[in-house]
């Protein structure tokens, strides 16, 4: 899966799409706060997982929710595709 924060990612959410990538598999968020909202719980244990972003998008916050997420258990059922 691949998933965008901020505006400025259309154009890679749009290219994503256009090389075949399942539109379901591609999701853009427009801030941070609703990135880490979204994946704080999104993936499973032994899950990898690449934050890539300028320091204007506070991709940092994005990782806390994450960790948190995995510090506190909380997994899906399975693993996103």
């Amino acid at each position: 899966a691949l998933y965008c924060v901020g505006p400025s990612s259309k154009l890679i959410v749009e290219a994503a799409r256009q090389a075949g990538m399942r539109a379901v598999a591609v999701v853009q968020f427009a801030a941070s706060h609703d990135a880490a909202e979204g994946l704080a719980d999104a993936f499973c244990e032994g899950a990898v997982i690449l934050l890539k972003a300028s320091r204007t998008v506070q991709l940092e916050r994005v990782a806390a929710a994450i960790a948190q997420g995995r510090s506190h258990g909380f997994f899906p059922k399975s693993a996103i595709a």
